[in-house]
């Protein structure tokens, strides 16, 4: 029969047994490979140097990086992130060697089971992990506030510094993060076969349970938000609008394709948080910072940057975003952006047009496919089963022929578009004197692929023509109004 324990009896974990060393081993080669610790102690001193504060004191118990370890190790048990289980982890489940792989000498301790662990784990996580990282770091999280207190605290904040101390967070959780893909190898990152594609996307996380409720306290998470399920899921402060929790939005970014596809798992290489639905394309931003800035060593010991390909996300980001957050930023960096057209009606068939092209679902055609109707939204038919399959693949087959060609892509990453008739994609009467378009039409009809034909009346009348069958080509700048282009 089991020792019945009660509940004022401590948690021991000895029953557990000691942690395997090479998962040990693994935690600090995770935290080493990632810079974390320099990061951290880089921003402390920037802070001190601010303010003109020497550290004082004598050397923690637990050091940064030993703090770090077992946290991270923490996680790969699959435990809650708790300072009470690193503590407990410490007291009963390493072993000699593994106090050495953690930064911890157990010479200098006459007690390894005493419960100081905890204070001493938590005063490092406290002062030198949390502190540089929290927009709010003087406020309490033990408890909820006044209203007198919290106001005093979050009004006369300066918004910079909120940023700037988000934006640390992301820095901070993603070196972790790719550190911890990169245990994979980093072969799947660089040796060609990986394009560099990724995916981002963001998920709520519910903090407390009451929220920023009218009354008289006030939780103490203040950079928190409401979360709704609508919209851009930024809840305010409307208390008209059903708020779903209360807590922030972590916004995910993994590897996808060439490697990590199939079985293989798609390792997260960034991570952001901030309110629910606030500025996602800056947050993603600030994710993508450390893939953007590492440098991984091939086996020949050449120094490479890794690749960069599709950055996908849903509508918060394109078209969502503002183009100076995400869009230009994005392509100035070198990634190629692949945004979401939104299910609703009006978003289906042409749902923008600039020049004379028109942009179906997220790409652009020339205005002679508006003389076909059922080009425009055959998925729409396919779902109503109006079409079969068969159907709607002939006619995004035939499609094919509208789309522009991207016939140059500047430097700041503004786009010049051609008609397909340069390509000999179409025989189009606006173009039939041009010679370049005529020799491609000649040269499609010898491979056996005859141009399309169009007449007059799949075409815009010259008052109604756009610069893309005036001039040909139509250079697309990054603008609000062009950015899905």
């Amino acid at each position: 029969m089991a020792k019945q324990v009660t509940w004022c009896e401590p948690m021991k974990l000895d029953d557990e047994g000691f942690v395997p060393l090479d998962l040990v081993e693994r935690a600090a080669k995770i935290v080493d490979l990632s810079g974390a610790v320099t990061q951290l102690e880089d921003w402390i001193a920037a802070d001190r140097a601010r303010v003109k504060k020497h550290a004082g004191g004598r050397p923690p118990y637990v050091s940064i990086r030993a703090a770090l370890i077992l946290i991270v190790l923490v996680g790969m048990l699959g435990k809650p992130l708790y300072v009470t289980n690193a503590a407990e982890i410490v007291r009963f489940r390493l072993h000699g060697k593994a106090w050495q792989v953690v930064g911890l000498d157990m010479a200098e301790y006459k007690n390894r089971h005493a419960t100081q662990w905890y204070d001493r784990i938590w005063h490092t996580i406290r002062h030198k992990v949390r502190t540089p990282l929290d927009p709010y770091p003087e406020m309490a999280i033990y408890k909820r506030l006044t209203q007198e207190a919290y106001e005093a605290i979050k009004n006369p904040r300066n918004p910079d510094y909120v940023i700037a101390r988000k934006l640390r967070g992301s820095i901070f959780s993603s070196l972790l993060a790719f550190a911890s893909a990169r245990q994979m190898g980093d072969k799947y990152f660089v040796d060609g076969t990986y394009e560099g594609d990724i995916v981002a996307d963001t998920t709520p996380i519910e903090t407390l349970t009451y929220g920023n409720r009218k009354g008289d306290l006030r939780p103490s998470n203040a950079d928190a938000g409401y979360y709704i399920r609508t919209g851009d899921h930024n809840g305010g402060e409307s208390p008209t609008v059903r708020k779903k929790l209360w807590g922030y939005d972590l916004t995910v970014v993994e590897a996808t394709g060439g490697y990590f596809t199939g079985d293989m798992p798609k390792p997260i290489i960034s991570l952001s948080l901030d309110n629910p639905g606030v500025q996602p394309g800056c947050n993603a931003r600030a994710a993508f910072a450390v893939y953007e800035n590492a440098v991984v060593s091939a086996d020949n010991g050449e120094h490479l940057v890794l690749p960069r390909g599709l950055a996908i996300g849903d509508m918060a980001y394109s078209p969502g975003s503002d183009e100076k957050s995400y869009q230009i930023p994005m392509w100035l960096a070198g990634w190629s952006v692949m945004g979401q057209t939104p299910k609703r009606p009006e978003a289906r068939s042409i749902s923008f047009s600039y020049e004379g092209m028109v942009l179906i679902e997220g790409k652009p055609y020339s205005p002679a496919i508006t003389s076909f109707p059922d080009l425009l939204d055959p998925k729409s038919e396919l779902d109503a089963k109006v079409i079969s399959r068969e159907v709607f693949d002939e006619r995004i087959q035939r499609r094919k022929a509208f789309e522009l060609s991207v016939h140059e892509v500047r430097e700041d990453r503004s786009i010049r578009f051609a008609c397909p008739a340069l390509r000999g994609a179409v025989q189009c009467p606006k173009h039939k004197a041009d010679i370049k378009a005529r020799k491609a039409a000649a040269k499609k009809t010898l491979a056996g692929k005859t141009p399309l034909p169009l007449t007059v009346k799949n075409v815009p009348t010259t008052a109604a023509e756009g610069k893309i069958c005036s001039q040909k080509t139509v250079l697309v700048d990054v603008s609000d109004e062009t950015k899905t282009f």
